[in-house]
């Protein structure tokens, strides 16, 4: 894709360390030290210097605008406004263009809870050194056809 290169990654890599911090100091053991509420808008790609090309071209712009659309300040101040006035301390959004802000939930301590209960069991029963995706995989289909088993048996019973 041109615009993208290996100057890119640390840019990639700074926003899910913004948002990672966003939610570490919007909580609410900060919350109550600090009395600062924290936070942060991701948007996509809006009409800004960053998606120049390198020769200074629009190349990549026009790329970007006939794929996703680029947002203007107007849709980013719309999205920052219904941030504060509707979402939590700690709270993310991501923006897109013609779509309306979306809460970017963290999903990241109860799934890795499960997946390290889903290892331990696994690990009991068969000898696994790394628990890999097709082990996760494997869990989650045995999981499926149990959750399957006990609805089918609850339905014969009433």
């Amino acid at each position: 894709v041109p615009g993208w290169s290996r100057e890119s990654y640390s840019y990639f890599a700074a926003k899910h360390a913004v948002v990672s911090i966003t939610r570490t100091l919007g909580s609410s053991v900060v919350y109550k030290e600090t009395g600062v509420r924290v936070q942060c808008i991701c948007p996509s790609f809006a009409d800004t210097a960053i998606i120049k090309d390198r020769d200074g071209g629009d190349t990549f712009r026009n790329q970007l605008k006939e794929t996703f659309g680029l947002l203007t300040p107007d849709d980013c101040s719309d999205a920052f406004l219904k941030l504060i006035q509707t979402c939590g301390n700690g709270a993310a959004i991501a923006v897109y263009k013609g779509a309306p802000p979306i809460l970017i939930n963290d999903f990241s301590y109860p799934i890795m809870i499960g997946i390290g209960a889903a290892a331990m069991a696994m690990s009991k029963i068969m000898n696994i050194s790394v628990f890999r995706l097709h082990h996760k995989a494997a869990f989650l289909l045995v999981c499926l056809v149990l959750i399957y088993m006990l609805m089918a048996l609850i339905s014969v019973m009433l």
